[in-house]
């Protein structure tokens, strides 16, 4: 895939381009983006919108906000046997392009770290799932994700797992669900971030 952002009046738009479908797995399988309605050799033009955010937490002066709808679609991990997050395909993603293409600089000078985490922005933990109603966790997909290959309009997304025995992910109907491949690129990335409210 190739990317280019522009700027026009006032307004910034994201290019994507490829010239091969997107594997679902990292190493193999057909993707989803051909589905999803969007094809090789073509441009598509996606609009830079505000990320919208849930409160889900607020404790001693900071606040824990989810992302309202799946932004991307990723793979937790090149590996698919990998779940240790702190080594994971995601988190470096979540905290290179994401966190340089997501907040400006005054945006960045409000972000928090969060108990145990150690980074600005981070996925639900899996013990955190109860933070928050079913409904509020079964997320719609941007038309952005959709063309990175996500599954579809309502799909999974992927929990922090580190440390757990089974491969946990969001399920669509907003309950947590188990044995998901981590190298299945076409599940959805809902970014969790933590600011400091007073």
């Amino acid at each position: 895939m190739w990317y280019i952002d522009v700027e026009l009046d006032g307004e910034y738009y994201r290019g994507v381009y490829f010239n091969e479908y997107r594997s679902s797995y990292t190493d193999e399988g057909s993707g989803r983006q051909e589905d999803n309605g969007y094809y090789t050799y073509t441009t598509y033009w996606f609009k830079y919108e505000p990320i919208s955010w849930t409160v889900i937490e607020e404790n001693d002066g900071y606040a824990t906000l989810l992302c309202d709808m799946i932004i991307d679609s990723q793979e937790y991990d090149d590996s698919h046997s990998n779940t240790n997050y702190y080594e994971s395909t995601v988190r470096a993603w979540l905290l290179g392009t994401f966190y340089e293409t997501a907040f400006n600089t005054d945006q960045k000078q409000i972000l928090c770290t969060r108990g145990d985490y150690i980074d600005y922005v981070t996925l639900l933990d899996y013990d955190d799932t109860y933070l928050a109603t079913s409904s509020l966790l079964s997320k719609y997909a941007t038309d952005y994700s959709m063309c990175q290959g996500l599954y579809n309009e309502n799909s999974d997304w992927w929990l922090d797992i580190d440390g757990k025995a089974n491969n946990y992910c969001m399920g669509s109907d907003g309950y947590v669900s188990s044995g998901a491949q981590l190298n299945y690129t076409s599940w959805g990335v809902v970014p969790v971030v933590t600011i400091y409210i007073g």
